[in-house]
C-alpha cells in the first residue's frame, strides 16, 4: 500500500495510505481507477475515494453511496463531496478505518456525473497491517498495534 508523508498546515506531520480500486469502471465516455485513501492531518482521520472523475450533483453537499464489507448486506449512507466533486469523504473516518482493518474486501458504489451507478472493489486484506500507523499518528483513543489486527 503506498504511502506518503508530509507536513500539515500547522505544521504537523500527515500520513497518507492509498489504494488503487481492483479495475478500471466506467464513468460517462472514459474509464476510471478510483482510489480508497485513508490519511491523518492535522491529527484528523479522512476516509476518502478519489473517483477520478466528477460525482453526479445531488442538490447538497452530500452524495449518496453503497458500501458493502466481504459477503455482508451493503449499506447505502450520504457522504460529503470535495469542492472538485472528485473525492467522496466517510462520515467518521476512524469508524471506516478500523471497519477496514477486519475486511478483505471492499466495494463502493457512487453514480459518476452523467452516469449510472457503478461499484469499485478494493482488495482491504492487509490494511491492518498499515491502519495503526495512522492511529499512531492520529491519536486515536484507546488505540494500540494489537486493536487493529484481524482476530
Amino acid at each position: 500500500m503506498p504511502r506518503r508523508t508530509n507536513y500539515g498546515p500547522d505544521g504537523s506531520r500527515t500520513l497518507t495510505l492509498q489504494l488503487a480500486a481492483l479495475s478500471d469502471v466506467p464513468a460517462g465516455r472514459e474509464r476510471v481507477r478510483p482510489v480508497l485513501a485513508v490519511r491523518c492531518l492535522s491529527r484528523r482521520t479522512d476516509v476518502f475515494v478519489s473517483i477520478g472523475t466528477s460525482v453526479k450533483p445531488e442538490g447538497n453537499d452530500s452524495h449518496t453511496v453503497s458500501i458493502q464489507f466481504d459477503d455482508e448486506a451493503p449499506t447505502t449512507e450520504k457522504w460529503p463531496g470535495s469542492a472538485s466533486y472528485q473525492e467522496l469523504f466517510a462520515p467518521d473516518g476512524v469508524v471506516l478505518a478500523r471497519r477496514l482493518a477486519t475486511t478483505r474486501l471492499w466495494r463502493f458504489t457512487f453514480t459518476p456525473y452523467a452516469s449510472r451507478p457503478v461499484a469499485v472493489e478494493f482488495n482491504v486484506q492487509d490494511f491492518d497491517r498499515h491502519v495503526s500507523s495512522i492511529a499512531r499518528m492520529c491519536g486515536w483513543p484507546g488505540q494500540d498495534a494489537a486493536a487493529t489486527r484481524r482476530r
